[in-house]
This record gives C-alpha cells, sequence and structure tokens, in this order.
C-alpha cells in the first residue's frame, strides 16, 4: 500500500470551506436521492380508486385475519350529492327518516339529497348522518361489499350513534364516536 505522504499522486486535496468530508457518502446519498420516484411510485394508490378495505371489527385490532384482500370503490358524500344516477333502491327525493331510525336530530322530513349537502362541521351529528348514508348509497351500487359492510351494519352505526350517548358499538369492548365513525366510512371510499 502506497502511503499518501510519500506518493504526491495520491493525495487528497485538502479540504475547503463547504466540501463534504466524506465523498463516498455523498455518492451513497444522490444515489438514494435517485431511488425515491420507484418507492414513490410503488407507494401509490391502486388502479380505480380502490382501497383495501376491512369491517368495522377488522379496523378496530387492524388484522384482516388471513383472509383475502377486499377491495372498496367507495365514493364520498360530496360525489353522491353531485351525482343524479342513485341506486335504484334508494332515491334522492326520499325522506332519510325513511331509510334511518331515528330521524336526523333538528331537521324533521329532510330529504336524502339534502344530507348530503348540509353545512356539517367535523364530528357533528350532521356529517355523521352524511357518511352514513354515503355508506348505505356504496353498499347498494356495490361499491362496498356486504361482506364489509352488511345494510344491517349501516343501519346499526346510525341507530347505536344515536342512543343518547353517541357512539357505535364495535364490540363489547370498542366504540366509535362519531368522528371514528367518519373515520372508518372514509376507509372504505377509495
Amino acid at each position: 500500500m502506497t502511503d499518501s505522504r510519500k506518493d504526491p499522486g495520491n493525495a487528497v486535496p485538502p479540504l475547503q470551506a463547504g466540501d463534504v468530508r466524506n465523498r463516498g457518502r455523498r455518492r451513497l446519498l444522490q444515489a438514494g436521492a435517485s431511488a425515491v420516484p420507484v418507492v414513490m411510485t410503488v407507494a401509490s394508490r391502486p388502479v380505480l380508486a380502490q382501497v383495501q378495505c376491512l369491517t368495522p371489527s377488522a379496523a378496530v385490532s387492524g388484522n384482516a385475519s388471513g383472509q383475502a384482500a377486499v377491495f372498496c370503490t367507495g365514493v364520498a358524500p360530496s360525489v353522491w350529492s353531485g351525482t343524479g344516477t342513485w341506486p335504484t333502491y334508494t332515491k334522492a327525493t326520499a325522506k332519510f327518516k325513511d331509510f334511518f331510525s331515528p330521524d336526523l336530530l333538528g331537521h324533521a322530513n329532510i330529504l336524502m339529497q339534502e344530507v348530503l349537502t348540509l353545512a356539517a362541521p367535523a364530528g357533528s351529528n350532521d356529517e355523521v348522518a352524511q357518511y352514513v348514508l354515503a355508506a348505505l348509497l356504496n353498499h347498494e351500487s356495490n361499491k362496498v361489499p356486504d361482506s364489509i359492510l352488511p345494510l344491517a351494519v349501516i343501519h346499526k352505526i346510525w341507530a347505536d350513534y344515536n342512543n343518547g350517548n353517541g357512539t357505535y358499538q364495535v364490540n363489547g369492548s370498542v366504540s366509535f364516536n362519531g368522528s371514528q365513525i367518519v373515520t372508518y366510512i372514509k376507509s372504505t371510499i377509495g
């Protein structure tokens, strides 16, 4: 091995202000920066706005119990409010109380379409109503499979939430408040 002190051809020039001390580290960082677009591409969302979705109980535990992945293509309340095409089972001009019990507090005889256009602050009863209604429409249009969010569970979410304590009982030990209900239903939206 040649000693750089004796052989000026192997000498490393002295560092100047702003020089990188470890050129190898600099090459490594440059190589890493070029890999970012590849990683970001792999992490992008699936085609056709599908999301892997879970039942409420599985969402609580974060466990899909080894079952095959199920994908949802649900849409948000704002999308349903802007479309004239609703599932056959429901009508925009039907009353909310014809599908959900109890009626939406403070909005007697409100139409389904009107629920979707309410100015609903985050976590409010009106916002929960909008997302529960979107869950119903997504279910009826086969955007969210029955195996993930059956019609009976959608109705139970609304009934439990309005039973006086403002929560949906997911299982024996866990309940969702209004914001958590909305967050869960959003997880079924692509």
